[in-house]
């Protein structure tokens, strides 16, 4: 009974095993299969993408030389890769303008349609009616700024 018992527990073993290796086997053609598939992805792929890392599988994409983007990716890439406007903050990708202001040690580049903006936000308040002065011409007068209109006339 005990040699019974111990062929039986020894044939219980070898199954075991066996189930084990067949297991093995199975994983290694899933993974052999999975790696078939990612290289056969990755040979039909375009590139990858040159902002978020991954592959460009379709044609929903931007070239300009080696660089490439998805469409989706091009205002991120801009964003984290080109000079932003002085007062919206957003890239600067068509028309721009330089200022420096009074006081300042470099130029500003903002949006054409940013200007006025920042003028209000910024810029020389009139001395007369508290206004900001957005034109590019401004009387001064015993260290104050005023408008052309706004301005006093001679005493």
């Amino acid at each position: 009974a005990a040699r019974k018992a111990a062929e039986e527990e020894a044939r219980k073993k070898r199954e075991a095993e066996e189930a084990e290796a067949a297991r093995l086997r199975q994983e290694e053609i899933a993974r052999k299969a999975r790696e078939e598939a990612e290289r056969k992805r990755r040979e039909a792929a375009v590139g990858e993408c040159c902002h978020c890392k991954e592959l460009i599988e379709d044609k929903d994409f931007l070239q300009n030389g080696d660089m490439l983007l998805h469409n989706k990716c091009l205002e991120p890439w801009q964003q984290a890769n080109m000079e932003k406007c002085a007062h919206c903050g957003k890239a600067m990708t068509d028309e721009f303008v330089e200022m420096t202001p009074a006081g300042a040690s470099a130029p500003l580049t903002m949006h054409p349609e940013c200007v006025v903006p920042w003028k209000k936000e910024h810029g020389p308040k009139c001395g007369k009616c508290g206004e900001a002065i957005v034109e590019d011409k401004r009387m001064q007068l015993d260290g104050k700024d005023y408008h052309v209109t706004c301005a006093p006339g001679p005493s």
